[in-house]
C-alpha cells in the first residue's frame, strides 16, 4: 500500500457488492461511499436503498447525490471526497477519494477495491470530485 493513501482505506478492501446494499453484508457504490462517510468522517448521507430500479435511476440518484444541498464541486479533491464518475456515458458511480491518484469503490462484480484514477480504466470516467458540508 502506497503512503499517499489513507491508512484506513484497507478496512474495506473485500467488502461485497450487492446492488441496494448499505451495510457491510453487501453494497453498492453508494452504500460503500456511504458508510465510509459515517464510519471515517462521522455524517449521515441519505440512503437512496429504495429509490432505484435500474441503472439509469441510479445515474439520477448518484449525482443527485453528490450534487445535492450541502455538497460543492472541488478542483483539488482531498481525503473523505467524493468521486463521480461515468459509465455508459451515464453519471451513475460514485468512489471516496482515499489519496493522491487511488479512490475506493465496489460496483457490480467487483468487491470493494482501492483503484488508481489516472489508469486507463477510469482516467477518461472521472466527471468531478465533490466535497460535502459535513466533511
Amino acid at each position: 500500500m502506497s503512503d499517499d493513501i489513507a491508512p484506513w482505506a484497507v478496512a474495506y478492501i473485500g467488502l461485497p457488492w450487492r446492488l441496494g446494499g448499505r451495510d457491510r453484508g453487501g453494497l453498492d457504490c453508494w452504500g460503500l461511499a456511504r458508510l465510509i462517510w459515517a464510519e471515517r468522517f462521522g455524517w449521515q448521507a441519505p440512503a437512496y436503498d429504495t429509490d432505484y430500479q435500474q441503472r439509469e435511476q441510479m445515474a439520477g440518484l448518484v449525482a443527485t447525490g453528490v450534487e445535492a444541498d450541502g455538497w460543492c464541486e472541488v478542483d483539488r479533491p482531498r481525503v473523505g471526497d467524493a468521486v463521480l464518475c461515468r459509465l455508459a456515458h451515464l453519471p451513475c458511480h460514485v468512489g471516496v477519494f482515499v489519496g493522491r491518484t487511488s479512490m475506493v469503490h465496489i460496483m457490480m462484480g467487483i468487491n470493494a477495491a482501492i483503484e488508481r484514477l489516472d489508469g486507463p480504466l477510469w482516467s477518461r470516467r472521472v466527471m468531478g470530485y465533490y466535497r460535502h458540508a459535513g466533511a
